[in-house]
C-alpha cells in the first residue's frame, strides 16, 4: 500500500492556532458552504484549555482536516500555561503538574506506520498528537475533508464530531479511546480516495487500545458502525 506524506504545515490552506480558556471547535455551514473548522473562545463557557487545527495530505489536493479542543480544568487542576520552546525541547511543562510524560518517540513515524494499515485510523490518531506528544486528557473535536482544485478553490465537507481521551501510563504507554459522531464515509473526497486501495479498509466508528514504548508499538481495536471489528498492531 502506497504511503502518503504527512504534512502539518499547509501554508495558506490552514490556520493553526491555540486558545487557552473557553476554547471550542466550530464550523459554520449556515451560508450553505462550509468553512474550514477552527478554534473559538466562547464567552461565559469554561470549555477546554487548548485548541488546535491541523491536517494531513491524503493525496494531491485532498486533505483530512480537524479541529481539536483538549484539556479540561478541574477543581484542583487549572489550565497550564503554554510551554516555552525550551520546555518543549526538554519535555517539561507538558500538561498538569505531576502528570505522566506524554512525549512520543517519533510521532510522524508512528502515524506513517499505522497509515499503511488503515489511513482513517492514522488520521484519528494524528488528531491526538500535538508538538510530538499526546494531547492532555479528554478532548472533543471536528473532522472533515477538504479538496482543492484550480477551478473551484478549496471545498470543505460538513464536519463530523470526534470525542475521546488519552490516559498516559508508565514507561511511555497510553490508553487511547476515540469515537466518531457520524459516518466517515460521508466525507466523499476521503471515501473516494480509500476506494482506490487494493484491499478493503474498515471505516472506524471507534478506536480503542494501548500504544506503548512512546508510540513505537501499539495494539488497537477498530470498530465500524456495523459492529465489524479488526485488530491493528504495529
Amino acid at each position: 500500500m502506497k504511503s502518503r506524506s504527512w504534512s502539518l504545515t499547509l501554508g495558506g490552506l490552514l490556520v493553526a492556532g491555540r486558545l487557552w480558556a473557553g476554547s471550542v471547535c466550530q464550523q459554520d455551514c449556515t451560508s450553505g458552504t462550509c468553512e474550514q473548522t477552527g478554534c473559538g473562545a466562547v464567552e461565559g463557557v469554561l470549555g477546554y484549555c487548548g485548541c488546535e487545527t491541523r491536517a494531513v495530505v491524503w493525496s494531491e489536493g485532498t486533505y483530512a482536516a480537524w479541529c481539536r479542543a483538549s484539556g479540561l480544568p478541574t477543581a484542583d487542576k487549572t489550565c497550564a500555561a503554554e510551554p516555552t520552546a525550551e520546555e518543549k525541547e526538554n519535555g517539561t511543562g507538558l500538561g498538569f503538574p505531576g502528570q505522566p510524560d506524554l512525549r512520543l518517540s517519533d510521532a510522524d513515524q508512528m502515524l506513517a506506520t499505522v497509515e499503511t494499515q488503515n489511513p482513517y485510523v492514522a488520521t484519528l490518531l494524528g488528531a491526538l498528537v500535538t508538538d510530538g506528544s499526546w494531547v492532555d486528557g479528554p478532548f472533543e473535536g471536528q473532522l472533515h475533508d477538504s479538496h482543492f482544485d484550480d477551478e473551484e478553490g478549496t471545498l470543505h465537507a460538513p464536519a463530523l464530531g470526534l470525542k475521546g481521551q488519552v490516559v498516559a501510563g508508565g514507561l511511555g504507554a497510553a490508553q487511547i479511546q476515540i469515537s466518531v459522531v457520524g459516518d466517515l464515509r460521508t466525507l466523499l473526497f476521503l471515501d473516494n480516495h480509500v476506494q482506490g486501495f487494493s484491499e478493503p479498509i474498515l471505516v472506524p466508528a471507534s478506536v480503542t487500545g494501548t500504544v506503548t514504548d512512546r508510540g513505537l508499538h501499539g495494539s488497537l481495536i477498530v470498530t465500524a458502525l456495523s459492529g465489524q471489528a479488526e485488530s491493528l498492531q504495529w
